[in-house]
């Protein structure tokens, strides 16, 4: 028997049930203990947020608190 991988029908309807690997980064499904691109165990490890979503929302969480830092030296300065 051959494996082919899901089809688009079971693609389309667990859609919503991905998450990418902590490590590569790659799309896997929601009960996959393994990634099926670098082979990391994830068991349930697995991130709801792609790795440049991530990297831009934690880009954003500094850029935000430095310029609430810098608000509040002017505050003081005035």
């Amino acid at each position: 028997m051959i494996n082919e991988g899901p089809s688009d029908q079971d693609i389309e309807r667990f859609s919503e049930e991905t998450g990418h690997c902590p490590n590569c980064g790659a799309e896997v499904w929601d009960q996959a203990e393994f990634c099926p691109d670098c082979g990391d165990q994830i068991g349930s490890n697995i991130s709801r947020y792609a790795p440049i979503d991530r990297d831009m929302r934690n880009r954003m969480f500094i850029l935000v608190i430095v310029l609430i830092i810098i608000g509040f030296a002017l505050i003081t300065i005035f």
